[in-house]
């Protein structure tokens, strides 16, 4: 799956398309020059150190923290976070903030207005609370398509059903 992403950014990219591609997920199968940044919704790690950290609850919506490099992974890159939503007030610090990353392949000059442009833009596509239960950090385009997707699945329950009689008979009874 991430080596076709990879693909089809790439051949986006070189059609010239696009002038800006944000890919759903970090960029750690992708290494490319230019205006490609991966967006990661779900904050696992912690790339900042817990000096450094507290600039993270002082983000307003569209703005973002410095970059800081991350080398310790199959692809060098530049990342930075951006606040694209306000939370409520029982919510979390990182309630709409997402990380973005580029490619150290493109110099530092561009990594800095990939990420100006990425703090001024997504906001826009910020989901809403109580539309989306992973917002506000999923996006409208990436929530429309995941439901496109989800629909042409067909009825989940019945999908699962399908998948548990092929299991079952491929395995047979238990003795």
């Amino acid at each position: 799956m991430r080596e076709a992403e990879a693909n089809l950014a790439s051949r986006i990219f070189g059609s010239g398309e696009a002038e800006l591609l944000i890919l759903d997920g970090p960029l750690t199968y992708f290494s490319v020059a230019g205006p490609v940044v991966g967006l990661i919704k779900r904050q696992s790690r912690a790339y900042l150190p817990p000096e450094r950290s507290g600039i993270l609850g002082t983000l307003e919506p569209g703005t973002r923290t410095p970059l800081f490099g991350i080398g310790d992974q199959q692809l060098t890159r530049y990342s930075w976070y951006v606040r694209i939503a306000s939370g409520r007030p029982i919510d979390g610090v990182m309630t709409g903030i997402v990380r973005l990353e580029v490619s150290a392949e493109s110099d530092v000059a561009e990594a800095v207005q990939l990420a100006d442009l990425t703090a001024a833009i997504l906001p826009r596509f910020a989901s809403r609370i109580g539309r989306d239960p992973r917002a506000p950090q999923n996006l409208y385009p990436v929530g429309r398509l995941e439901s496109v997707l989800r629909h042409r699945l067909g009825n989940p329950l019945l999908l699962r059903r399908s998948l548990e009689a092929a299991v079952w008979r491929e395995a047979g009874p238990a003795t």
